[in-house]
């Protein structure tokens, strides 16, 4: 005999607790309900997360249409400096140019100051018509000190228009 009388006393404890357990478990089944719940919220995570995706797939395209954007706007700035910075190189180049023909003409106005004070002097010893040559003279101061007026007068308007295109810059 295989089965003794102990055997089948515990066979019959086990059974008993077998069904005793299924009937107690039938009523709460509760491994059930959590997998159906975490289904559920599985799906529910499932699209959330194709949500948020495609949130941040749109925030990317966003993203590189504003970088290539302000690329262009980069490219667009540089571009615009480079062609001030050329305009305002050849604007300071004919300054330089009228500033460069003012220093010759005062050179030549200064040479020419020295030339007639020496003729001023030559003719006060030289000539009895010192009187005459005094007045001429006086004239010719009159117009040379007007000529040093205006070459004032246009050297303070060259130097307002350095300031002026100094500003600008």
């Amino acid at each position: 005999m295989i089965f003794t009388i102990g055997n089948l006393i515990t066979l019959g404890i086990v059974a008993c607790a077998l069904i005793l357990f299924r009937v107690l478990d039938k009523g709460n089944r509760s491994i059930d309900r959590v997998k159906k719940m975490a289904e559920k919220y599985k799906q529910e995570l499932d699209v959330y997360a194709d949500e948020k995706g495609l949130t941040v797939r749109n925030y990317g395209i966003s993203l590189e249409i504003e970088h290539k954007a302000a690329t262009q706007l980069m490219n667009e700035i540089q571009q615009f400096s480079q062609e001030e910075l050329a305009k305002k190189a050849e604007a300071i180049s004919r300054i330089d140019d009228h500033i460069k023909a003012f220093e010759a003409s005062l050179e030549e106005l200064f040479g020419m100051t020295g030339r007639v004070q020496e003729n001023l002097n030559r003719i006060r010893d030289e000539s009895v018509f010192v009187e005459s040559t005094n007045k001429k003279i006086n004239e010719v101061k009159e117009k040379f000190d007007q000529a040093e007026k205006s070459l004032l007068l246009a050297e303070r308007n060259l130097a307002a228009t350095e300031e002026r295109l100094e500003e600008k810059i």
